[in-house]
């Protein structure tokens, strides 16, 4: 699979925070980061659960991605407050003051389809999270503080991102201001909401999202162990991780571990399953036992999707290649200027 490396830049003062070289290729060692990456989005999805249904909960993530996002591109918003502490800098901030987010762009981001998007985001409305303009776009209602709830894993993975290209963790330092925050943060909301959409995409709302996280967790699991015992030698590239993945899709895993990683009753764990396993993804034996594979995960199934990128998305790899360059750049500055906040 090509790399996105030194495709479209990002724009602002957080262009700031990129590497310029292009020396690292994220998919050269996905076996790597792909289990901190599905931990951090299983937290994410467990930790933010109360903000709605999983469509909400999924919209709401967009939105603050947009809002981050208009953040980074304001250079005035963030010549005045970008070195403040992040959550001192965010209760200055009014969403009102950024652009309105059309109803074609939340379905282009999250692959809900279009009439569910509509009345969850009339929801949200309901709820005083997001408001509808007179031009029938949306935005937030308020300066969604939960946000900062994304610091700390965030930084983790980031730590591990550096850990994987040959740094060690300290080199990112403590991130504290907007600036650092959010060169971070929005980033990885992108990635998070491109794996979503794309089970979204696959799956529909029926299943529960954190259950096909804590499974796609658990393969991953699997697939480190399997490298582990086979050895280096052959790399920790995407190409690898697919092979193993499905050579090993007989490996079993029982409701009761996907129900403690996800916080979610066994009921809810046995429904989501066997809604899965209606779709051809996956089997379920003796209401206990589930087996990632059936038709849909077929070798020729699975080949298929990868050269389409419903699994591993463009979009996904290009926020975390973003991600990874921020972190890069911060430990470079930071191994430059070792006395110095690198904010």
């Amino acid at each position: 699979m090509p790399s996105v490396i030194g495709r479209e830049e990002d724009s602002g003062l957080f262009a700031n925070t990129k590497v310029s070289s292009a020396s690292f290729d994220i998919n050269e060692i996905f076996v790597l980061w792909v289990r901190p990456f599905l931990e951090t989005c299983l937290f994410v999805n467990n930790h933010y659960r109360s903000l709605g249904e999983q469509d909400e909960a999924l919209l709401l993530a967009a939105a603050w991605k947009f809002f981050s996002d208009d953040i980074a591109s304001n250079r005035n918003l963030l010549t005045s407050i970008a070195t403040h502490p992040a959550e001192s800098a965010l209760a200055k901030i009014s969403p009102e003051h950024f652009r309105g987010i059309t109803l074609a762009t939340f379905i282009e981001t999250t692959g809900i389809p279009r009439n569910t998007a509509s009345r969850r985001l009339d929801d949200l409305v309901k709820q005083g999270r997001l408001q509808v303009s007179g031009d029938s776009t949306y935005r937030l209602a308020s300066t969604p503080l939960e946000i900062l709830d994304l610091a700390k894993p965030t930084y983790i993975f980031a730590q591990w991102m550096l850990v994987f290209c040959g740094l060690t963790p300290s080199a990112l330092g403590e991130p504290k201001s907007l600036l650092s925050f959010g060169s971070l943060v929005r980033h990885l909301l992108a990635a998070y909401v491109a794996l979503l959409k794309g089970r979204r995409v696959t799956t529909g709302n029926t299943p529960h999202m954190g259950v096909q996280l804590a499974l796609m967790l658990l393969h991953s699991v699997a697939v480190g162990r399997r490298v582990t015992l086979e050895g280096p030698s052959e790399g920790w590239g995407f190409r690898r991780y697919q092979l193993i993945a499905l050579d090993i899709q007989t490996q079993p895993y029982f409701v009761r571990e996907i129900a403690a990683l996800t916080d979610l009753s066994v009921a809810v764990v046995r429904k989501s399953c066997r809604q899965l396993a209606e779709l051809g993804l996956l089997a379920v034996q003796d209401n206990e036992k589930i087996t990632v594979g059936g038709p849909q995960l077929s070798q020729e199934e699975m080949g298929a999707q990868v050269r389409a990128r419903r699994l591993y998305s463009v979009e996904m790899e290009q926020s975390l290649v973003r991600f990874t360059r921020n972190a890069l750049a911060r430990a470079e500055r930071l191994a430059k200027n070792p006395g110095s906040s690198a904010d």
